[in-house]
């Protein structure tokens, strides 16, 4: 009997996120460990950006706490489960100029304009239906 493949989704432990929480807000850890380990180490991004996965009937009891956690930025992502499933994943907002440097220059080397090309110049050689009187089709 083939069954499709289920996604796996391994939460991370409570503790776990708990303890990576609590060792981020303190002073100079975050330097000491991209000391350590190197700002660009995989593992160290994978750490330092912590998430919680909670279900849904726990963040419900929660929701307080943990929104107020996702305001002071200590988690960078909640991820809602429903039986075991993740349902829906919460970021903390970022402020309209955070948003914005991440999107200037996003689009950089997706368009290639061949050399000798005028951006300017007509596309059509045909009159457009406006100037022949024709309002519409």
């Amino acid at each position: 009997m083939d069954q499709e493949p289920e996604d796996r989704f391994e939460p991370v432990p409570l503790v776990v996120a708990e303890a990576v929480s609590r060792a981020l807000s303190r002073p100079g850890f975050k330097e000491a460990w991209e000391a350590r380990v190197g700002a660009d180490s995989k593992i160290g991004r994978s750490i330092m950006e912590t998430s919680l996965t909670l279900s849904i009937a726990e963040f419900t009891d929660q929701v307080d706490e943990v929104v107020e956690r996702l305001e002071k930025h200590e988690i960078s992502e909640l991820i809602l489960t429903r039986e075991g499933k993740p349902v829906a994943v919460l970021h903390p907002s970022t402020s309209r100029s955070e948003a914005l440097a991440a999107w200037y220059g996003s689009m950089k080397g997706m368009v290639i304009i061949p050399e000798g090309f005028d951006l300017t110049a007509p596309v059509l050689d045909e009159p457009m239906d406006a100037e022949l009187g024709i309002l519409h089709r």
